[in-house]
């Protein structure tokens, strides 16, 4: 994208060739063009030979798995050509490289543009987050396996990584704010604060959301264990149940000599006598709520 204010040149997921051919033609070193392309590459600015770079995260929904993730953007400044540079086709870059009314703005207004759509895409995966987060509860409160745990455990991750890039990227703008990254007029200034309210917004947001999920699985490991010990507390009560007649029967099952063996009725004894037992011993546990 050109224009009689901007030079824009787009790269995503480039490969090694156009990472050379930027490179020589605009003379900037691969080193600074690669930055981009590692995932773990933090939110910075840096300068060197005349090139401006602003690296910052974005968020990122991969399509066939749906999980929501970070990738770095890279923002490479050098005279009147502006790069931008990211490892993977994303919502972000494709919907402002597809807005012709961005071909009128600076090299200052496209880079505020693109930091506003970042922060409305935090935002916005984040309402699908919550969503997600909801349903993963509902299914919880019915099923008895780890899977739902997993999958609240992955979205809190998600989150933290969010919280982080948010946070990272408030460092740039603000670091970018204070001059000497870029040349700023007072309608630049104006819009940059814009920009930093916006991203400040989304981080209380993201912070928010991560404590109560941090909240949330606690309070469901605690409702768990509770029903795990009920469980178990159940369990023994009733094996303790099953035994009493086990045990008397056992008594009367050996070869020596026992009172009323002899008796006609001891049958019907041992049967009243394990029953009974048996119903005092339901009472009692009933009563503390064993069951």
């Amino acid at each position: 994208m050109a224009n009689n204010h901007l030079n824009w040149i787009s790269l995503v997921a480039p490969s090694a060739e156009e990472i050379e051919t930027i490179s020589k033609k605009y003379s900037i070193s691969a080193q600074m063009l690669n930055y981009a392309l590692d995932e773990n590459e933090p939110p910075r600015t840096d300068q060197e030979n005349g090139v401006t770079l602003i690296l910052c995260k974005m968020p990122f929904r991969d399509t066939h798995s749906g999980y929501f993730d970070t990738i770095p953007l890279g923002i490479i400044l050098k005279e009147d050509v502006i790069i931008t540079i990211t490892l993977r086709k994303n919502l972000i870059i494709e919907e402002i490289t597809s807005d012709k009314t961005l071909e009128k703005l600076n090299q200052n207004l496209l880079i505020f543009h693109i930091f506003n759509r970042i922060n409305f895409y935090f935002l916005s995966f984040l309402r699908s987050l919550e969503q997600e987060v909801d349903k993963t509860e509902e299914t919880l409160l019915l099923s008895s396996n780890n899977h739902e745990i997993t999958k609240l455990l992955r979205l809190r991750k998600t989150l933290a990584y969010f919280n982080t890039a948010t946070l990272s990227n408030r460092n740039v703008l603000e670091k970018i704010s204070k001059g000497g990254i870029l040349e700023l007029s007072k309608n630049d200034s104006d819009l940059l604060d814009d920009v930093l309210v916006e991203n400040k917004q989304a981080q209380e947001m993201i912070a928010i959301h991560v404590n109560i999920l941090s909240d949330t699985m606690e309070a469901y490991a605690s409702i768990i264990s509770n029903n795990l010990n009920s469980i178990m507390k159940f369990l023994t009560s009733f094996t303790i149940l099953l035994s009493l007649p086990v045990i008397i029967a056992s008594y009367y099952g050996m070869n020596v000599d026992l009172p009323f063996q002899q008796s006609p009725g001891i049958f019907q004894g041992i049967l009243i006598v394990s029953f009974l037992l048996v119903f005092i011993f339901t009472v009692i546990f009933y009563k503390r709520k064993y069951f």
